[in-house]
């Protein structure tokens, strides 16, 4: 983007920043090379797409640094695959002239001639290969050091790797007892609580169908059954039908004392009460009040149409992880399947 066909200025390969320079771009500069733009449906793509030529890709690698570079497991002080590539990319990006990680061979589909797509398929194809070799050669030196390490990567481990390199993290979780016992009042605590607080301000339409809310209940059912021996509504059979009742009114309350006075406090969220404690005004009939009594009513019932859902869920990031494939989800989801719509959250 030095000049345009018209001669302007050049810019320094500087990227449009603010909206008129952005307007510039498309104007000036992609709208002005076509012949007649009504017609050229090349032009209008690059129009429709032209934030991706100035948009800035950053490199989710914060997590990834913080990956141990040995292997903490057995203590040999051997090098992980990961911390290897990361090391190999940062290597890479200091010795390419624009700074810039390793270019994925592939290109979209798009409206153009044959001639010039595959002329450009091409280009990026051998621009990726270039860098691939560029990555091995490196990752080949660092492996000499360590002998050890010599088969830690392998060619398809780096291809994969620089193919995505721009959605390569690092997922790591907490354990249930670490979620269930932890007091959350550390630094990276804080920002789980930042997140949860943004779940509840991002509900869903009806506020009360917003999947953490159901979490939380559940939250709440797990500590009445170690308290009681048994989930909440699971009562004897009496032929009393007021007793019944009542029986099933004294669990219901007893769900909801635990869940505004043991549940929500632990995970910091007593001040949501938009979602929480006053979703219509009426504290008689609040979300926790509404969530405890539908939990209750269930009777830990298994709904195998839920069944279903979720365990389609669980075997597909089964696979994620076997396979190596795609990013699975990260930490938690949950389902609510009376309108189903499902959340995922870090816990």
């Amino acid at each position: 983007m030095e000049n345009n066909k018209n001669g302007g200025h050049g810019h320094g390969r500087i990227l449009p920043k603010t909206f008129k320079e952005k307007q510039d771009f498309v104007n000036n500069y992609v709208k002005s090379m076509a012949r007649d733009y009504n017609k050229q449906l090349n032009f209008q793509e690059a129009v429709a797409n032209a934030y991706l030529a100035y948009t800035e890709r950053d490199l989710n690698l914060d997590d990834v640094t913080t990956v141990p570079m040995t292997n903490g497991s057995d203590g040999d002080g051997k090098t992980t695959k990961l911390g290897m590539l990361q090391s190999a990319l940062e290597i890479f990006m200091k010795e390419h002239p624009d700074h810039r990680p390793p270019i994925n061979g592939s290109v979209p589909d798009m409206t153009a001639s044959t001639d010039l797509y595959v002329r450009l398929q091409r280009m990026y194809r051998d621009q990726g290969a270039e860098d691939v070799k560029k990555m091995t050669e490196i990752i080949r030196r660092q492996q000499q050091a360590d002998t050890n390490d010599e088969k830690l990567v392998s060619e398809e481990d780096i291809v994969n790797f620089c193919s995505n390199v721009y959605s390569v993290g690092h997922v790591q979780t907490r354990s249930l007892r670490q979620e269930y016992y932890a007091s959350n009042d550390g630094d990276g605590d804080d920002e789980l609580v930042d997140d949860w607080k943004m779940a509840l301000m991002d509900s869903y339409e009806v506020a009360v169908h917003t999947p953490i809310l159901w979490y939380l209940g559940l939250r709440a059912v797990q500590i009445f059954c170690g308290q009681e021996g048994r989930y909440p509504g699971c009562v004897v059979a009496c032929s009393d039908v007021d007793d019944g009742n009542t029986a099933l009114k004294k669990d219901e309350d007893l769900l909801t004392k635990i869940m505004k006075e043991t549940v929500i406090p632990h995970y910091k969220l007593s001040d949501q009460e938009l979602l929480l404690s006053n979703d219509d005004g009426d504290d008689d009939n609040n979300n926790v009040v509404r969530i405890c009594k539908e939990l209750t009513r269930y009777g830990n019932a298994e709904i195998h149409t839920v069944a279903s859902v979720v365990g389609g869920v669980a075997s597909q990031e089964a696979v994620k992880i076997l396979t190596e494939q795609y990013a699975p989800l990260n930490n938690t989801y949950v389902y609510n399947g009376i309108v189903s719509v499902g959340g995922v959250y870090k816990f």
